[in-house]
């Protein structure tokens, strides 16, 4: 369904007749924009798979303690970690799915950013921020029902039995707020990218778009960014 939807757009912003001025331009940038974010969103399905291999890293502080516990047959009680605060992301990332929803169809950049991941770019530096204060507190409740703590309890243990004791401090909502920052946005440029490429291709293969009127976009809102 998410394919279609996408494929759809790719076909409206390609057979649109060329932007008519600054009101088309904004237009047709929002629904970029808009189905880079249902992307991005639906590529961090927190019910996805969740591996080790797709998690960034923890904090550079606790690297040589990951590294002794590795090193002494406790890899798994890392993996373990990772893979669950990867999960408390996503499923804070879902809980702000409205939120960020609202954000990206009213957002209006003063000059239309054209090109690679530009509007996403443009879109972190207006809502990064408020993006933050939605998810931590959505971290909190996903932390609270998550086995996050589970896993750091065991990480912590594998730490103190180590021949050289490590004391592992970690602020779990932190390190879930930032990598669910840091994999939204990632995600939202590689889908921007994506959808321009596709539209390209499209355009390369169909000539120039037919005059058939203007894209269907937000209403304007009298507060730009």
């Amino acid at each position: 369904m998410l394919r279609l939807a996408l494929f759809a757009t790719l076909i409206a912003l390609t057979c649109a007749r060329a932007p008519a001025g600054e009101v088309q331009e904004a237009q047709d940038a929002n629904l970029l924009l808009r189905a880079a974010c249902e992307g991005a969103l639906a590529s961090l399905d927190p019910e996805g798979a969740v591996t080790r291999d797709a998690t960034p890293e923890l904090p550079a502080a606790l690297a040589p303690t990951l590294r002794a516990l590795r090193g002494t047959g406790m890899g798994d009680r890392v993996e373990a970690l990772e893979v669950e605060l990867e999960r408390a992301a996503r499923l804070a990332l879902r809980e702000t799915k409205p939120w960020l929803e609202g954000a990206v169809t009213s957002f209006a950049p003063v000059a239309q950013p054209t090109g690679g991941d530009a509007l996403s770019t443009a879109f972190r530096s207006a809502y990064e921020a408020e993006l933050r204060a939605q998810l931590t507190p959505a971290a909190g409740r996903v932390l609270a029902q998550s086995g996050a703590q589970g896993a750091l309890d065991s990480v912590r243990e594998g730490a103190m039995q180590l021949p050289l004791r490590r004391v592992v401090e970690l602020d779990l909502v932190s390190v879930v707020t930032e990598r669910a920052l840091a994999r939204f946005f990632a995600a939202l440029a590689e889908q921007e990218k994506s959808l321009r490429q596709q539209r390209e291709t499209l355009r390369g293969g169909y000539g120039d778009p037919p005059n058939s009127g203007s894209l269907p976009g937000p209403e304007e809102k009298g507060d730009s960014r």
